[in-house]
């Protein structure tokens, strides 16, 4: 468990190093961060949350190189009151998202998502 905390304060502290924060609040069962390549690897119940959106599901991974991230296996984004549901979920670094795969929209708000 303390493996897992540790993990959590470097990637909040290399987000907010670089100036671009992808999440304040990532939970898995599973966290793990290849120095090589840059990258986390997260699976089971991924938890990711920055305050103003949740994204859940199966697994995930962040390049802190391109500052992208893909979220697999029954993936929720809410944001407000709008939620987005598929089976994979690419994030860019300008900020979109693109959802594959039984994508079901659920818009309630005027400010879609961003």
């Amino acid at each position: 468990m303390k493996n897992i905390y540790k993990l959590i304060t470097v990637i909040i502290f290399t987000f907010l190093s670089v100036g671009s924060v992808f999440a304040a609040d990532i939970t898995a069962d599973e966290l793990v961060y290849d120095s090589q390549t840059k990258t986390v690897s997260a699976t089971g119940n991924v938890v990711i949350n920055d305050g103003e959106s949740t994204i859940t599901g199966a697994s995930g991974k962040y390049d802190f190189n391109d500052k992208t991230a893909i979220l697999s296996g029954g993936v929720n984004y809410t944001k407000n009151q709008d939620t987005l549901s598929c089976e994979t979920l690419y994030i860019y670094s300008d900020k979109t998202i693109n959802g594959k795969g039984n994508v079901e929209l659920d818009f309630k708000s005027e400010n879609i998502f961003l």
